[in-house]
């Protein structure tokens, strides 16, 4: 998930962040997810996370390669999925903590990217974070950003207001109410990140 794209209307006021938060381990084990029979396609991810109102203990650290923590002996399928896409989210808040130690806290969230497709990401990144993350329509956002900042550098446009809205945004509210299940999650995961490291 690329947690900055270009926002014109971001950039011309102040400055931008980008980063970017990969979760490859996440990435293989839900394509393993699938070939193992936990859920049938990537689509059915979200809903099947979703499904759940907690991890039930089960943990993927970012610590371990490809590594469940907590797995008791007959696992619910559903609770090692959501452990998959709560990590995706917790990689995502440490990049955005690590951000804000250096600029200030975000007043948003762009993101883009494959991840940026699920809606359990993206709304528990905002809850987490509690800053409202906007969704771009175009995946490579990020990419589409910087073409049309190098335009404006080489001089295809005059200004900001020269470059065309070529972006949309769905937004995914930050909910402090919300926030306490996915918090204590957090905390729990990057305890057992720190001791394994």
């Amino acid at each position: 998930i690329e947690l900055f794209c270009v926002d014109k209307a971001v950039v011309s006021t102040q400055s931008t962040g980008m980063a970017e938060s990969m979760c490859i381990n996440g990435s293989r084990c839900l394509d393993w997810a699938v070939t193992s029979g936990l859920v049938r396609s990537i689509e059915e991810v979200d809903s099947v996370a979703s499904s759940v109102h907690s991890t039930d203990g089960i943990m993927f650290p970012g610590a371990i390669t490809d590594s469940f923590v907590g797995l008791p002996d007959n696992p619910n399928s559903a609770h090692q999925v959501r452990a998959i896409l709560e990590a995706h989210v917790f990689k995502s808040k440490l990049l955005v903590d690590s951000l804000a130690d250096f600029y200030g806290p975000p007043n948003r969230i762009v993101a883009d990217g494959g991840a940026s497709k699920s809606n359990f990401i993206l709304s528990n990144l905002a809850k987490l974070s509690n800053v409202n993350v906007l969704r771009c329509n175009f995946v490579e956002g990020s990419l589409m950003g910087a073409f049309l900042m190098a335009g404006l550098g080489i001089g295809w446009w005059e200004s900001f207001e020269d470059i065309p809205d070529t972006l949309e945004f769905q937004m995914f509210p930050q909910n402090d109410d919300d926030s306490g299940d996915i918090l204590k999650s957090f905390n729990q995961w990057s305890k057992v990140n720190k001791a394994l490291s």
